[in-house]
């Protein structure tokens, strides 16, 4: 006989035949190891006896079988880019099987995509629950990744003098604590000096893909100290 886990065991007598008096019936269980539902093997004896102490046996083996796949939930998170990391447990799950082995828990990250500033990743984390005899279950957690952390850019001189001719000075570099950096520049001319060259401000901007910024501006002024040839 096989049962699913949830099944009441069978109450079924065996019948039995005597040519003399007729016979009584009564069984007993004997468990042996568990299967991979983790509920033992059941050997069912059932003995026949005549109105004479006369006896005879007869055995049925009652296994537990488990076709269902477990039923679980993972609850969503959310937290800041320092909290996060990849390879980490988040949040909490609840899992429930028909039958008493264990329940094995995996995940995998499945996707992590920008969705703008503050709330700005949203990664998937599939969630796969198989029981002991191989049946599986899936359950998807988003995970809401925040930022309001700004870059970190390097010093910037405050001032800077150029000669004519001189290439400009080299862009900063930053870095962010969760995602990429785009450095940008905008300048602003302010006068002329005696050299000739527009004099300008110009304010570099660290920008990462959340939305947060940092700038630093310097001044840039052409000095001449060249005589002419």
């Amino acid at each position: 006989v096989e049962l699913e886990c949830a099944d009441a065991l069978p109450m079924d007598m065996a019948t039995a035949e005597d040519v003399c008096s007729g016979a009584t019936v009564t069984f007993a269980d004997s468990e042996g190891e568990a299967n991979c539902t983790g509920m033992a093997v059941i050997t069912r004896t059932f003995t026949a006896t005549d109105g004479c102490g006369n006896v005879s046996t007869a055995q049925q083996t009652i296994t537990r079988i488990d076709t269902e796949a477990p039923v679980a939930s993972v609850a969503d998170a959310s937290m800041t880019c320092e909290e996060y990391d990849s390879a980490t447990e988040y949040g909490s799950y609840e899992v429930s099987d028909n039958c008493m082995s264990e329940v094995v828990v995996s995940w995998t990250e499945v996707s992590s995509t920008q969705e703008g500033s503050n709330g700005c990743f949203v990664a998937e984390r599939e969630y796969t629950f198989t029981d002991g005899c191989g049946n599986s279950s899936s359950a998807i957690q988003t995970i809401t990744i925040t930022d309001d952390v700004a870059p970190v850019m390097d010093e910037v001189a405050a001032a800077v003098a150029l000669q004519c001719g001189d290439g400009m000075p080299a862009m900063p570099s930053a870095t962010d604590n969760c995602s990429a950096v785009e450095v940008t520049f905008e300048d602003v001319e302010t006068n002329m000096g005696c050299s000739g060259e527009m004099n300008f401000i110009r304010t570099y901007t660290a920008t990462d893909a959340c939305g947060n910024s940092v700038s630093a501006s310097q001044e840039l002024t052409y000095n001449d100290v060249i005589a002419p040839t």
